[in-house]
C-alpha cells in the first residue's frame, strides 16, 4: 500500500489543521480534526470532528474555510465535502458531495474555487477533476481530466493555476500536470518530478514544493 499527504493549501492564517488520519498503528479512520498555531511550537490541539470517519482525505480552502473531501470511512469510500470556519472551534458542517464515493485524492485552491482531483473508487483509480466554490455550499461540478487515472498525488497552485504531480496508477507517476483555476478544462503538460513516487506539495504564489512519499520505500523530498 501506498501513502501520501493530500493537504497542499497555504493559509494566509497563522492557524493549520489536520485531518484524515488513523487511531494509531494499524488502527481505522476516526473524525479527528487537530490544529496548530504556526507561528509557535507545541503539540496539536483538539478543534472537532469531520461529519464521518476519515482517512487519507484531501483538503484545501480559503482564507476562512477549510474544505474536506473525506474520502475513505470505516464502511467504504465516501463522497462527503464537508466545511469548517478556520478560526472557530467546533464540528465539521455539511457542504455537499463529490460525483462519486472516493478517496485517496488530492486537492488545492486559490481562496475562491477548491479542485479536486483523482484518487480511487470501488473499481479502481479515476481521471476526475470536480471543482466547488468556497464560499457558498453544494456539490462538486466537473472540471476536466487528469491526463491519466491515479491518486496519492500532491497538488499546489497560485492565484490563477493549480498544479498536480505525482501520484499511483499501475505504477508510480512522475507527471507534473497544470490547470488554469479559472477556466474548466483538461491538464496541460507542465514537466517531471525528479523521481516518480506518491507525494505531498504545498506552494507559495510563485514556487511549489513535492516533498517526501513512497517510491518502492524510499523517502525523496
Amino acid at each position: 500500500m501506498v501513502y501520501a499527504a493530500t493537504s497542499s493549501f497555504t493559509p494566509a492564517l497563522a492557524r493549520a489543521l489536520f485531518t484524515g488520519m488513523k487511531t494509531g498503528s494499524g488502527g481505522g479512520a476516526n473524525k479527528e480534526i487537530n490544529y496548530i498555531t504556526v507561528t509557535t511550537t507545541g503539540d496539536a490541539a483538539d478543534f472537532g470532528d469531520t461529519i464521518d470517519d476519515a482517512l487519507f482525505t484531501a483538503a484545501s480552502g480559503s482564507d476562512t474555510r477549510a474544505l474536506f473531501y473525506e474520502g475513505y470511512k470505516s464502511g467504504g469510500y465516501s463522497n462527503i465535502i464537508s466545511y469548517v470556519t478556520i478560526t472557530s472551534l467546533g464540528n465539521a458542517t455539511d457542504f455537499g458531495d463529490i460525483s462519486e464515493d472516493r478517496g485517496y485524492a488530492t486537492s488545492t485552491s486559490n481562496n475562491v474555487r477548491s479542485m479536486h482531483f483523482g484518487g480511487y473508487n470501488n473499481s479502481g483509480n479515476v481521471n476526475k477533476v470536480e471543482y466547488v466554490t468556497i464560499a457558498s455550499t453544494g456539490n462538486s461540478i466537473d472540471f476536466g481530466d487528469i491526463g491519466s487515472s491515479k491518486g496519492y498525488s500532491g497538488a499546489c497552485g497560485s492565484s490563477t493555476r493549480a498544479v498536480l504531480g505525482g501520484g499511483y496508477t499501475t505504477g508510480y507517476n512522475s507527471s507534473i500536470e497544470w490547470f488554469t483555476i479559472a477556466s474548466q478544462g483538461n491538464a496541460n503538460e507542465f514537466g517531471r518530478l525528479t523521481v516518480a513516487r506518491t507525494c505531498g506539495a504545498l506552494s507559495s504564489s510563485t514556487r511549489g514544493i513535492w516533498g517526501g512519499g513512497d517510491v518502492f520505500n524510499f523517502i525523496y523530498i
